[in-house]
């Protein structure tokens, strides 16, 4: 991808609209308020109970909500509630927004001089992915892996 698409792509995922329980996953990790209470043992290791978790994700989803309502998370209210830009958030968070590919596959990023160039990986990424998406499932190998390709004759001798 070039310079200018990944510019493109990165004002594409910033206006996108999210619910705030879908940026919970990731605001959770700033997440200070644990106590012990919330964790219990488990084979000698320390591990978050669910109804911590739980609460936690519901606190984080209501702070999320007032802080669109006071302004600081850009957004909309929908019929079907809250949904906050997700440039908005990311720059709430202090981090630089994730910009992956359409596909969701990894990319390089060329400068715009090298277009050709980037066009032709392009070309060849879609050829791989068309590969990918339209090889045989595991359905579609033979079930005994062991022997894949014995024919009938052979499996009628056995």
């Amino acid at each position: 991808m070039t310079g200018s698409e990944y510019r493109c792509r990165e004002q594409e995922l910033r206006a996108e609209l999210v619910p705030p329980h879908e940026l919970v996953e990731i605001a959770i990790e700033r997440y200070a308020r644990w106590t012990d209470a919330d964790y219990t043992a488990d084979a000698g290791a320390r591990v978050l109970n669910e109804e911590a978790w739980t609460r936690a994700c519901s606190e984080i989803e209501q702070e999320l909500i007032e802080l669109f309502r006071g302004g600081t998370l850009k957004g909309e209210d929908r019929d079907a509630g809250v949904h906050i830009s997700a440039g908005s958030f990311y720059d709430w968070l202090g981090e630089p927004m994730p910009v992956w590919s359409k596909s969701g596959c990894a990319y390089e990023i060329f400068p715009d001089s090298q277009a050709e160039e980037a066009a032709s990986k392009q070309r060849a990424r879609r050829s791989v992915e068309a590969l990918i998406t339209t090889a045989p499932g595991r359905g579609d190998l033979p079930l005994d892996l062991g022997s894949p390709w014995r024919d009938d004759a052979s499996a009628e001798m056995a």
